[in-house]
This record gives structure tokens, sequence and C-alpha cells, in this order.
């Protein structure tokens, strides 16, 4: 089963709209809509979202859709760039005020 009809089959589970759903987790209507029919993939974060709201896995959830698992990795990866870049960033500020005390 692919990322959107799961999501579909868990909203319905519940009786929510796909406007109940999308005021749950902040985004909009259409959003929701996308991610059902496939035509776009939510964030890691909503992707956890959603994982925590509905009580299922994030495996459960992503489970034989190979197109959201790649975007997953693809996300991960970026964020640990940006994370690496920040704290190298740090780093560097530090040691120039380091420099700064020295002298």
């Amino acid at each position: 089963m692919i990322f959107g009809e799961r999501l579909k089959r868990e909203r319905e589970k519940r009786n929510w709209s796909q406007v109940d759903l999308a005021e749950k987790i902040y985004v909009s209507r259409q959003s929701v809509s996308k991610w059902e029919t496939g035509k776009n993939y939510p964030s890691i974060e909503v992707i956890i979202e959603l994982s925590n709201l509905f009580d299922i896995t994030i495996d459960e959830l992503l489970r034989s859709d190979e197109d959201l698992t790649e975007k997953i990795i693809q996300d991960s990866k970026q964020l640990k760039f940006v994370d690496l870049k920040a704290y190298f960033m740090y780093l560097a500020s530090r040691k120039c005020m380091f420099r700064q005390l020295k002298m």
C-alpha cells in the first residue's frame, strides 16, 4: 500500500475529513489532498506528527512506498548537512572570539 492510500485509510478510520486532519497537523486541506493522491509528499517532521497522531509506527506509515522512503532519506541527509554546517560555523565563531580574548 502506498503512503497516500494508508494516510486516507487512517484518516477515514477516525471519520476525519481532510480539513479535520489538516487542522490537527497545521497544514492546508490542499496539502492533505496532494499527499493522499500521491501528487506530493509531506516532510519528515509531518510524517513523525502523523505517526504520533495515528498511533502507528513510521515504518507502518511508509512501508512499501519506495518514492517516499527515498525522499525521507534525502531529507534526513540534508538535515544532517545543515546541522553540521551550523556546528562548524559555531566553532569558527568561537575560535575567532578566543583569538580576540588572547590579544
